[in-house]
């Protein structure tokens, strides 16, 4: 999986590839809203699973699990908003890239943290019955 984050005083975006990726289940105090750019994606959110096909748009509130999925082997490019910013949570913070102006106060409005879940989220529940959201 490769993955880039930037972030300034009141989000972060991540852009990732990925190739046959399949994330923990998770929860985190932030809103996020996410862009497929190109590829397949299953998301898993509470309530169900969804099928993500390019250019398709999502918005995942604070604190619900959830989780993803790329069903296919191609590359899944996937842009994910997060406000606040995740920039000190423990995936992306070594490669996580500040945006301010220089002499602009680099304070951010918070960060909250990924809080991985035990549960057993195996691929097959994020492919099954897939609906359009």
């Amino acid at each position: 999986m490769s993955t880039k984050l930037v972030y300034g005083i009141e989000g972060s975006l991540v852009m990732t590839g990925r190739p046959g990726h399949h994330s923990k289940p998770h929860t985190h105090g932030c809103k996020q809203r996410n862009y497929l750019q190109d590829g397949e994606l299953r998301l898993f959110v509470e309530r169900g699973p969804y099928l993500r096909e390019p250019a398709g748009f999502m918005r995942l509130p604070s604190n619900v699990v959830h989780w993803s999925g790329n069903g296919v082997k191609g590359l899944c490019t996937l842009f994910t908003v997060d406000c606040p910013g995740l920039q000190d949570g423990p995936l992306p913070s070594d490669s996580a890239l500040p945006l301010f102006a220089s002499g602009e106060s680099d304070t951010t409005t918070g960060s909250p943290r990924n809080v991985f879940l035990d549960h057993d989220a195996r691929p097959s529940e994020v492919k099954s019955e897939a609906v359009e959201a």
